[in-house]
């Protein structure tokens, strides 16, 4: 099972399975339905989430819905995630709490399933960001790149704001997560960029994009230390990836300049990382790898 398939199980039975004392469904008392919801990131990336449900599902009383933000799918969603919880309460369970597989509270497709869900009886349980096993993701990718961390600054990429309140919040609990990080491998400087989902408004997506870029810029301008730029969020895993991986790229080349994102949507899933080295070459240093 890949990396974040794996991040995934382990979180589910220890957030709500051991750490909650819950029952298993092979036991006959009652017990609570768990609804997991994560973002669509396309077939491939569902499929890796698909796996990582299954095995939970062995042992609980579950069902998972995948969450888009388009417009055009919202009455599927509604019906998708009352369909749900419907059918776990007819199988007697004894509350319904949603499980969100994402990055941030913050986090669209969240905002989304609670509106959407607004008029049923559901407990919300922390999301995934929020948990030992991402801020372990977090730390394995930065120490693949790292060589001399007292050296080095550390640049976080978030991913999917569809408004400037829910960037800034993204940026709050990822700098928690990336100070955590820079206190154990005792990284020198520390910082974090959020780029937009296409569902942003375009006048707001543009800035926020341009914000993000100008962060990194700044960041591997400076030559005084050696810069790992890392990606972490839940974007499409393949379909529409590159785009924001040659975004990163291109920054990282010597001379770099922001340049505004105007009406593109960079998506990426999960990647190790680069690392830009302290001086005006072109080159750059770091593995880049799928994640999930």
């Amino acid at each position: 099972m890949h990396k974040l398939a794996r991040a995934l199980t382990v979180w589910l039975v220890v957030s709500i399975g051991i750490g909650c004392g819950l029952p298993a469904r092979a036991v006959a008392s009652p017990s609570p339905g768990f609804l997991v919801i994560a973002p669509d990131r396309g077939y491939l990336g569902n499929e890796e989430i698909k796996a990582a449900w299954a095995e939970f599902g062995n042992t609980h009383l579950t069902r998972l819905v995948f969450i888009s933000l388009t417009e055009d799918y919202q009455r599927d969603v509604r019906a998708r995630l009352e369909g749900a919880v419907a059918e776990m309460q007819r199988e007697e369970a004894t509350e319904i709490v949603l499980i969100p597989f994402v990055v941030s509270e913050a986090d669209p497709h969240l905002k989304k399933a609670r509106d959407l869900l607004a008029n049923a009886k559901v407990r919300v349980a922390p999301v995934f960001g929020g948990s030992p096993p991402a801020r372990q993701i977090l730390e394995d990718r930065v120490r693949t790149l790292s060589k001399e961390p007292s050296k080095e600054r550390l640049v976080v990429i978030g991913f999917g704001a569809t408004s400037r309140e829910e960037a800034d919040a993204m940026t709050r609990e990822l700098e928690r997560l990336a100070v955590e990080v820079q206190e154990t491998l005792h990284l020198a400087d520390m910082s974090i960029a959020i780029f937009y989902a296409g569902q942003a408004p375009d006048a707001v997506r543009d800035q926020g994009n341009a914000l993000a870029e100008t962060t990194i810029v700044r960041a591997i301008k400076k030559t005084d230390l050696r810069t790992l730029v890392v990606p972490f969020h839940l974007g499409y895993k393949h379909t529409g990836s590159m785009r924001l991986s040659q975004k990163i790229e291109s920054l990282l080349s010597a001379g770099a300049a922001p340049t505004t994102a105007g009406n593109s949507s960079p998506i990426l899933s999960c990647h190790a990382g680069f690392a830009k080295r302290p001086a005006t070459t072109s080159r750059f240093a770091g593995r880049r790898s799928e994640l999930s």
